[in-house]
């Protein structure tokens, strides 16, 4: 038997922490399990529209990574992964260092690519990633003055929450008159939703007097001005970044196989369609047979399958099959402590919702904790 192996885990998203709990016990003795990470700690996405608003401390959203992989027994180096050599079986990070691998997963997230909009970069905040997002708005919303114009570009579920949680945490201060605005190319607000749900958030974002402007795709920003294909101006003080994740820009470089965007191309084992002894899951991956949105959801039961097959990939065992939930839970917290739940047609709001949500993150991250 070869000695001397390696399993590799490369970032700290839901799947991950998941293969991490259930792996050390089960790894054949002379495996060496690493995980490698740019972050010290992991932000649950969950819980982050409750940090901007108050409700949670920016730790009671964390998993101190370090902490976690030695209790475990499991090795841990922070620098972020610059490449993959799959010919030689390498990861090399920005540090310099290189580690071998018999098997690799990744689990690295994805990021709105706000490069591709001139003055972009510059002049907003991006959503992702979430931990520096907290940090800036932690720096930001003392600054913000009553009156301002806050602009978040992208209507998905991500940047409504983070936009009725701004204004939660400023109303709180005594800031009542932010103007926000909710821009966004599709021709509605929350396009990947049940129409029942996007009228439930157009009433809550008009009760708020959130303004909302559809179908327009922003083609520049200047440091006060949106600019649209149509021709349009807005004006704002503050932007914030919320559009659809693109993928990590080193993954293509690599030679493993991706879609046509870029994500990596994994079959229903979460297994590289190119090369089998790499896995990916969340966002950074895309599912051949059957394609998953982007949410918490799909990593975090991601988690158990990952670490079965990782397991049976060294052990030279049968894998077994991800099959992605076509109906799921849905929880989209509304600033307040009142939360949205849908499931397919079905949807309902309350403050039991925000209950539901709360336990639910809370169980999910205790987990991980001593």
């Amino acid at each position: 038997m070869e000695m001397n192996r390696h399993c590799v885990l490369v970032g700290g998203g839901h799947a991950h922490l998941e293969a991490l709990r259930r792996l050390p016990s089960k790894m054949p003795g002379e495996v060496e399990l690493l995980l490698i990470s740019d972050l010290s700690h992991s932000t649950y996405s969950g819980m982050v529209p409750g940090c901007i608003a108050g409700h949670y401390r920016s730790a009671e959203a964390e998993i101190n990574l370090p902490e976690l992989c030695k209790r475990l027994n499991v090795q841990f180096h922070q620098s972020a992964v610059v490449s993959i050599e799959p010919s030689e079986n390498v990861v090399t990070c920005a540090d310099g260092r290189e580690f071998p691998y018999s098997v690799l997963s990744l689990d690295i997230g994805a990021a709105p690519d706000i490069s591709i909009t001139p003055g972009a970069e510059a002049f907003a905040i991006s959503l992702k990633p979430i931990n520096k997002l907290i940090e800036k708005l932690h720096m930001v919303i003392p600054t913000i003055q009553d009156g301002s114009r806050i602009s978040i570009v992208g209507g998905g579920a991500g940047g409504i929450e983070v936009a009725l949680a701004l204004q939660y945490r400023l109303n709180t201060v005594g800031k009542t008159k932010v103007e926000l605005t909710i821009i966004t190319e599709s021709a509605d607000i929350l396009s990947n939703y049940d129409p029942a749900v996007r009228k439930r958030f157009r009433r809550i974002l008009s009760g708020r007097k959130v303004r909302m402007i559809t179908g327009e795709r922003i083609t520049s920003v200047t440091r006060t001005e949106l600019r649209t294909i149509s021709g349009a101006h807005y004006s704002f003080d503050w932007l914030l970044w919320a559009t659809a994740a693109a993928p990590t820009p080193w993954v293509r470089a690599t030679g493993i196989a991706t879609d046509d965007k870029g994500f990596v191309s994994i079959n229903e084992f979460l297994q590289s369609t190119s090369h089998p002894e790499i896995f990916a899951t969340g966002d950074v991956a895309t599912l051949n047979s059957s394609p998953y949105p982007t949410a918490g959801v799909f990593a975090v039961r991601q988690g158990p399958i990952l670490a079965r097959n990782l397991l049976a990939y060294l052990c030279e065992q049968s894998l077994t099959a991800y099959r992605p939930q076509s109906r799921y839970l849905s929880l989209i917290s509304t600033g307040d402590k009142c939360a949205v739940a849908s499931r397919g047609s079905w949807s309902a709001e309350g403050k039991w919702v925000w209950w539901l949500k709360d336990k639910i993150d809370r169980t999910w991250l205790n987990r991980y904790r001593p």
